[in-house]
Order: C-alpha cells, then structure tokens, then sequence
C-alpha cells in the first residue's frame, strides 16, 4: 500500500507526526506525493487564498486544511476529492485540526473564535467564544475530551470539547501567547495534565479535568490545616482530614500524628496526640501486634 504525504509550495507552516508531512502554500493547493519515490498523486484545488495547514485524519483516509479563504476543507486522501467546505469564520482560518478520534474537526481563526465540527458532515457543533483578540491556535488534548486556545489577548484557554463551554481562562503572559517559529500556540503534554504556553517566556499551567483534580491541586498549595484548637472553635470534630496528615500539613507533620493515623486505619480509636492520654494509650498498645490497612 502506497504512503502519502501532504505538501504544498511555498511553506509557511511545518510540523511532523507520524510519516507525514504537513506543509502550506500560497499557492491556494495542498498536494499528495508519494513518499518512497516524491511523485505527484494529486493537487488539492479549491481554496481561493493561501492554504495555511494541512493534516491527515487519524486514520490517514482524510485531509483537512485550513485558508485564508476563511474556510476548512475536508477531502479524500486516496483521490484528492473535496469531501466538505467547513464555513462559518468571519476571518481566515489560520489552523485546523482532528480530534484523536478523527470524529470532529478544530479550527482557529483571528475573528476571535475557535470552532468544532463534524468531521463526517462538515457540520459546525459548537463556537467557542471569549478571546478578546485573534486566536492562531487550538489543539485537542491527547485523550479529545479538552480544547485549549492561544490568543493575541495573552491568554490561552481551557474549553470542554463536548459542549464548548469555557473551563478556565490562562492568564499571566505580558504579551500575546506566541511560539518559537511563528504561530500563536499553547499545547498539551502528552499526558494532557500539563500546557505549556508561550510569549518571550514560556509559561507551565497545570490542568484541573475534574472536581478531584482541583482538589488534590488545593492540598498541594494548602500552607497548613486548620489546628486543633481553630477546628473546636469553628464547631469541626476534632479529628483532622486525613490528607492533612500524609501531606505533613501545620501542625499535623509530626511522628505522633503519622501514628495516631496508622492506629486508626488498624481500626482501634486513639486519643488525639498532645492529650493527656496520648502517650498512656501508646504505650499500652506498644506489646501489642498491629495490622494496618
């Protein structure tokens, strides 16, 4: 079976994954060649402006690319043919993309908008608003279930791919999120836990996907839990979260509260440590064996 790869003249744009090549022109075409011998299988030929991007689709069956034409088209991979015109920006469409799953398309446009679409139909689902200025970038994160957005307003964005719902809002950079080549760009670690963004200096974000996750990111940051004392005046029990222990939080990093927290998970009931009864208790249950779970 033949392996292709997409090319066009006069590049603007150059990136590689897998064996194939992505390149853009302004010549207004995309173009397959053969890799094993670079003969020309067929020249893509609709746009009417400068082909910014060009990708496969996962499974390699289809192209997508992106123009100034304000347009993304959708073509197939094995004869060249248009398959879909993805219109809807009020801009140029300056990159374009495909879920992991090759099921929806992304797209990034300087009219402020990133959008999704049925890569089967070409139908558009959702328009994902909130950039203040020209957004140049938008990428899937490994598992398709996140967006994230890069813009001349000097954030990137987080957007939940099912809905289009904004999910947080990356600020910090003092100018607007670039790359080192050209484009505007932010992307995922493959992991999808991490962004990394860009101006001059490039900036780590971490990435909260659930409620669990924002919470364990809270515990992290947390300088200390409440004391003994602010828990009985704020009517709390007077034990502490157990988080508070294994992360050695103020003032539960001690050795005696690590054992109180053992003695519990062994299923016995221990005094609070730094109680009269603590180190009575300890030491009766010192000739004793204990199981923790």
């Amino acid at each position: 079976m033949a392996v292709y790869a997409v090319c066009c003249e006069l590049v603007s744009a150059l990136t590689f994954r897998c064996y194939q090549g992505n390149l853009a022109s302004r010549d207004k075409t995309a173009r397959l060649w053969e890799a094993a011998s670079g003969k020309e299988i067929a020249v893509l030929r609709g746009h009417e402006n400068s082909v910014m991007s060009a990708v496969f689709s996962p499974d390699g069956k289809t192209v997508l690319t992106a123009s100034w034409d304000k347009t993304a088209r959708l073509w197939e991979a094995a004869s060249g043919k248009e398959i879909a015109v993805l219109r809807g920006h009020e801009n140029l469409v300056e990159s374009a993309v495909f879920s992991p799953d090759g099921k929806t398309v992304l797209t990034a446009s300087p009219d402020k908008t990133a959008r999704l679409w049925e890569a089967a139909s070409g139908k558009q689902i959702a328009v994902l608003r909130g950039h203040e200025s020209y957004v140049w970038s938008a990428v899937f994160s490994p598992d398709g279930k996140t967006v994230l957005t890069a813009s001349w307003d000097n954030t990137a964005r987080l957007w939940d791919a099912a809905s289009g719902k904004e999910i947080a809002v990356l600020r910090g950079h003092e100018s607007y999120v670039l790359s080192a080549v050209r484009a505007v760009s932010a992307v995922f670690s493959p992991d999808g836990k991490t962004v990394l963004s860009g101006d001059k200096t490039p900036q780590l974000s971490r990435v909260l996907v659930d409620t669990q996750d924002m919470v364990d990111a809270a515990k992290q940051v947390v300088p200390r839990c409440l004391s003994p004392t602010l828990r009985e005046r704020l009517f709390l029990p007077p034990e502490p979260p157990s988080w508070c222990i294994e992360m050695e939080k103020w003032p539960y990093d001690t050795r005696a509260w690590k054992d109180w927290l053992k003695y519990q998970r062994a299923d016995l009931i221990p005094p609070l440590p730094d109680t009269p009864e603590w180190k009575p208790w300890v030491a009766k249950q010192a000739a004793r064996p204990l199981n923790p779970k």
